[in-house]
């Protein structure tokens, strides 16, 4: 199956500056992961990992900024409902 985890949407009037992005499926592996950005129902992947492995954060490299509209999506592919799925996202928001 696939599981997506979405952060919450950026708000209107604000940006969302992510420092540090990683996800971990805690309980098995699985075939593939895709980091993206998630805005009005088109998701734009920025990121891929194959075969990743149960237990192992997969952390982005450069800082994602999100505008208005805007949601941090991961797509865990082969995960199962089971799974314990977990996003850690650390980073500020500013006013426009």
């Amino acid at each position: 199956g696939t599981n997506n985890l979405d952060s919450e949407q950026v708000e209107p009037k604000w940006e969302h500056v992510l420092t540090i992005v990683s996800v971990e499926n805690a309980t098995t592996n699985y075939t593939k992961l895709r980091i993206g950005i998630l805005n009005a129902g088109v998701f734009e992947p920025f990121f891929e990992q194959l075969t990743p492995v149960a237990a192992s954060l997969y952390t982005l490299a450069e800082p994602i900024t999100l505008h208005e509209g805007d949601k941090l999506r991961a797509v865990l592919t082969g995960a199962t409902a089971s799974d314990a799925l977990s996003m850690y996202v650390h980073g500020f928001r500013r006013m426009l």
